[in-house]
């Protein structure tokens, strides 16, 4: 069981699952490995990077990702994540858009759908590598923020464990992890 699933391994892609994977989120990446555009000869204003082959770019994110145990890479294509059939995977998950056909984001790269997040070429009508990848680790910053919340409103729906004393209240230690 995953906690996230990325589709797409660009730079907004690659970013998440490593901001993620140092969380230690489960993340499964699924991506084609190919470009985009690969008319594109090199990516500009990515800083240490400026002026990188695109494939190169992609080449190095993936080895970034080799020591998370917690990310896996599958090469390969999301073809349908619901059972209605016929229409593009955005307008499946009933995703607001914008009058340019993207993804409308609002705060951390949400979308309308709860859990859903979109960055990069879906969101942003931006040709910028950093920017993406930005973008990337912004969306990831408030899956693992949503993640954590979720898990601690499940701890709180607890029951007590059996044979706890009444009126006891599980109490985090301070500045412990839930």
């Amino acid at each position: 069981m995953y906690d996230v699933i990325i589709v797409g391994g660009g730079p907004a892609g690659l970013s998440a699952a490593l901001v993620l994977g140092r969380c230690r989120r489960r993340v499964l990446l699924v991506d084609l490995n190919q470009l985009r555009s690969p008319q594109t000869p090199a990516l500009r204003a990515f800083l240490t990077r400026d002026g990188i082959d695109p494939g190169e770019l992609r080449r190095i994110g993936r080895e970034q990702l080799r020591p998370y145990d917690t990310v896996e890479i599958h090469d390969g294509q999301v073809v349908d994540a619901t059972c209605d059939r016929g229409r593009p995977f955005r307008r499946k998950l009933n995703c607001v858009f914008t009058a340019r056909g993207l993804v409308r984001t609002g705060r951390w790269e949400s979308t309308n759908v709860p859990g859903l997040f979109v960055a990069g070429d879906a969101s942003r009508n931006v040709q910028l590598a950093i920017i993406a990848a930005a973008e990337g680790a912004e969306a990831a910053f408030a899956i693992n923020t949503s993640l954590h919340q979720d898990r601690v409103r499940a701890i709180r729906a607890e029951p007590p464990a059996s044979g706890a004393l009444s009126g006891s209240r599980r109490t985090p230690r301070r500045g412990g992890r839930l």
